[in-house]
């Protein structure tokens, strides 16, 4: 299969038209047709569009290399522990504290935070100036809130 083929193959693959994969990556219908006949070249520029707009893996595109799609990266716990070092027990530690209700978790954070709190009066000052939720953070910083709201 050579890259023609492959433009074709992912056009199919989303179930678009020529002319709606033109619009989607902002060409015309005509160059997506052109683009689609072996042995035409195609531009660095679609190749880019392609990749960036549906998610596409340049090396499917460019040699056929699978996925085709571009896998999403996902964030996965257990890795994350073992590359700080973590032990299986520390593993089992954060897993547990996880599967907590809510209310016990708020209450464990609570005693945690009074029995840090309680020898260190700066630490303590510097966590009560922090706003709990992003609503108390936008009451806190009106203006940006004027400006989140703004660009929303």
């Amino acid at each position: 299969m050579n890259i023609n083929e492959r433009i074709r193959k992912i056009r199919k693959h989303y179930n678009l038209s020529q002319k709606e994969l033109a619009e989607k990556i902002g060409m015309s219908q005509n160059a997506i047709s052109w683009s689609e006949h072996s042995g035409n070249n195609i531009p660095e520029s679609t190749i880019k569009s392609l990749c960036t707009l549906l998610n596409i893996n340049e090396e499917f595109l460019r040699n056929g290399k699978e996925p085709m799609i571009n896998q999403t990266k996902t964030f996965s716990l257990d890795t994350f522990i073992e590359e700080q070092s973590g032990t299986d027990l520390e593993k089992q530690i954060v897993k547990t504290y996880f599967e907590l209700d809510p209310k016990i978790r708020k209450a464990i954070i609570e005693h945690f935070k009074n029995s840090l709190f309680s020898s260190n009066s700066a630490l303590k000052s510097l966590y009560e100036e922090c706003p709990e939720t992003p609503e108390d953070l936008e009451k806190k910083f009106p203006p940006l809130n004027n400006k989140i709201k703004d660009i929303g």
